[in-house]
């Protein structure tokens, strides 16, 4: 493309030679040929270097503090550590080589992180277990200690749940009232909290950014809750249901 030119292309597909910015269609309008652009769009939005998301992965999966940098569209993404910088891998580009040459990328990343500091899988406070009785252990049972107390937590949530939608909803529409909701929320914001906060670990750089998704989720439960759960105190679990009621049967 020649500066100040615009082409179309699909969602994910290569830039052409010479762009650098890609703005979503519903950001912009044509006129006589000319394309408008929106205020506030920026000069290297929505577009990812080649390489960039093996770079990223690598980086939050060894929970890695990192910030980013732009570089020139249409360049292989790289790792800088102190002097050392690390290019990526163009996956494209190696065709068979892509195993070795991802395999070398992911040892000159470890090596240079554990060089920076970084503990590697080998050190003593990396907490490994390669057995059940390791649980034992001083390091992995503080972690157990830890986790079977938000178990204890999750259960003290649980044990009144039955209770609650005895009195919220009639005995005949009861498993269908909250069959829907329940498995929306345990399946979908449950089932895909790894990957989502995987993903914002990777897009901020920062391993702890992700924990503001189950921080968000539970405030906005909280909220709705208050305002839409109804007082069900002394309620007749019966109503509506005359025919349930065991002195009828």
């Amino acid at each position: 493309l020649a500066p100040g030119t615009a082409a179309r292309i699909f969602t994910g597909a290569p830039m052409p030679e010479g762009a650098d910015t890609v703005f979503m269609q519903e950001d912009v309008r044509e006129e006589s040929g000319a394309v408008i652009l929106s205020a506030g769009l920026k000069p290297g939005a929505n577009r990812r270097l080649h390489g960039e998301d093996i770079a990223k992965g690598a980086l939050a999966r060894a929970s890695v503090l990192y910030s980013q940098q732009a570089a020139p569209a249409g360049s292989v993404a790289s790792v800088r550590i102190g002097d050392k910088t690390i290019a990526s891998v163009d996956l494209i580009k190696a065709g068979a080589q892509r195993a070795p040459q991802l395999a070398a990328f992911n040892k000159s990343l470890g090596e240079t992180l554990t060089a920076a500091g970084y503990p590697a899988a080998s050190n003593a406070s990396v907490v490994k277990m390669a057995n059940p009785v390791d649980i034992f252990r001083a390091q992995p049972f503080k972690v157990v200690m830890v986790l079977t107390f938000l178990m204890i937590l999750v259960t003290m949530v649980y044990g009144p749940i039955a209770a609650a939608l005895v009195e919220l909803f009639p005995t005949r529409i009861r498993y269908t009232s909250m069959s829907l909701p329940y498995h929306i929320g345990n399946g979908w914001f449950g089932g895909l909290l790894p990957a989502t906060i995987f993903a914002m670990n990777a897009q901020a750089g920062n391993p702890y950014y992700g924990l503001w998704y189950p921080i968000v989720i539970a405030a906005a439960t909280f909220v709705i809750g208050l305002i839409f759960v109804p007082e069900t105190k002394d309620r007749d679990i019966f109503a509506g249901d005359m025919d349930a009621r065991p002195g009828n049967r």
